[in-house]
């Protein structure tokens, strides 16, 4: 498996949505926050999009809440 730098969303979105779009069993994400701005719809969307047998699962650390 090849591994590749993306720098900034407009090399790092078409990549993730490409690889969500392409998952078969499971799509496991962590993030460091999570809001429901235009990037977090888009981002429900991008979930919401792959079938119903996908195994979709979100990890967001608690740091944030902490801070804000």
């Amino acid at each position: 498996m090849a591994s590749r730098l993306l720098v900034d969303a407009a090399e790092f979105w078409p990549a993730f949505a490409a690889d969500v779009r392409a998952a078969r069993r499971r799509v496991l994400v962590q993030v460091l926050s999570f809001e429901g701005g235009p990037v977090g719809t888009a981002f429900v969307d991008l979930l919401s999009s792959v079938a119903p047998s996908v195994d979709r699962r979100i990890v967001s650390d608690a740091y944030p809440r902490h801070i804000l």
